[in-house]
């Protein structure tokens, strides 16, 4: 009842769209997999959340992108790795905030995988819930340069590297949405982070369909 209202407000009233990974963390809901949440085992903490969006969205007046269980195609996350669980559970969550009155113009709901899966997993695709239920396209990406202390794999990739394989397979899964930068950043050691910046932005700033990068 406060933090909701906050967090959206935070961004609202400085004049953007707020954009809101609805999540549960790792390290205090490890028993939170896709499919216990889409079973209703925390339907009360959902539809607490959504109550609480439903009466600020203040009855279509104002708005927000919802991305439910972000980077799910990744073992970090405890709703990771488990594609029909993963589906189940973003359409329980989108039936809630139906159920508690939030009007449609108020929510734009976002498929936000992040783009490199362990190869030994099913690719973001085998999480796409449809067309129907999804309104935009997004996913996280990172140049983390050439520092070890943080990265398994230490090297300085250029933004085409960083974004483009997966911006390509995102128009090819859903054509007609617009896609989101959902998650990005670079590192400094490696490279010159500030040029490796606009050439970041230049390039998707030219890709069809980026609309949004959050940095």
């Amino acid at each position: 009842d406060w933090n909701v209202p906050a967090e959206l407000n935070a961004a609202w009233d400085a004049g953007y769209t707020p954009f809101v990974n609805l999540m549960v963390g790792y390290e205090t809901s490890p028993t939170r997999t896709a499919a216990y949440i889409a079973s209703g085992a925390i339907d009360a903490d959902i539809r607490a959340w959504a109550q609480e969006f439903a009466a600020w969205a203040d009855d279509g007046n104002r708005q927000a992108f919802l991305a439910p269980l972000p980077e799910m195609n990744g073992d970090w996350v405890p709703y990771g790795l488990d594609p029909q669980g993963f589906k189940d559970a973003f359409l329980h969550i989108q039936d809630i905030f139906a159920q508690e009155g939030v009007p449609d113009a108020s929510v734009s709901w976002v498929f936000a995988p992040n783009g490199w899966s362990d190869p030994s997993d099913p690719d973001f695709e085998a999480y796409y819930p449809g067309h129907a239920a999804v309104d935009v396209v997004a996913f996280s990406a990172y140049n983390y340069g050439t520092d070890t202390t943080c990265n398994a794999w230490p090297r300085w990739d250029p933004p085409e590297t960083v974004y483009g394989p997966y911006l390509d397979r995102m128009r090819l899964m859903a054509p007609m949405k617009p896609i989101f930068i959902a998650q990005t950043a670079t590192a400094s050691a490696g490279g010159d982070k500030g040029q490796w910046l606009i050439d970041a932005y230049t390039y998707l700033a030219n890709y069809p369909a980026v609309r949004a990068i959050l940095y």
